[in-house]
């Protein structure tokens, strides 16, 4: 057996014993979870300054303090907005809502 031969052979034993141990340990916890993901924006939400009992089909109904989570708005509050309010999604007049 020639020199390059063993050295080589020892080569092999280290990695093995090396994965050997990998596989043994555990890997270190992740780091803790963020409180909501970095790159979103957080909802934005109204509350109900009256109630609204829908009048069409894709209305959101709601009574007075009411928070919503809004979907989509304009600037304009006397536009239609669209809102999740106890799991259902409709759209609801911007002006019978202040923002939070």
């Amino acid at each position: 057996m020639g020199n390059n031969e063993s050295l080589s052979q020892y080569g092999r034993f280290l990695v093995a014993e090396a994965v050997a141990k990998a596989k043994g340990s555990a890997p270190p916890p992740p780091k803790s979870k963020p409180s909501r993901l970095s790159g979103a924006p957080a909802a934005e939400k109204v509350t109900a300054l009256c109630d609204y009992e829908a009048q069409a089909e894709g209305d959101l109904s709601f009574t007075a303090g009411d928070v919503i989570e809004i979907v989509t708005r304009t600037n304009n509050e006397n536009e239609w907005w669209i809102g999740k309010l106890n799991g259902k999604e409709g759209q609801f007049p911007g002006n019978y809502v202040k923002l939070n």
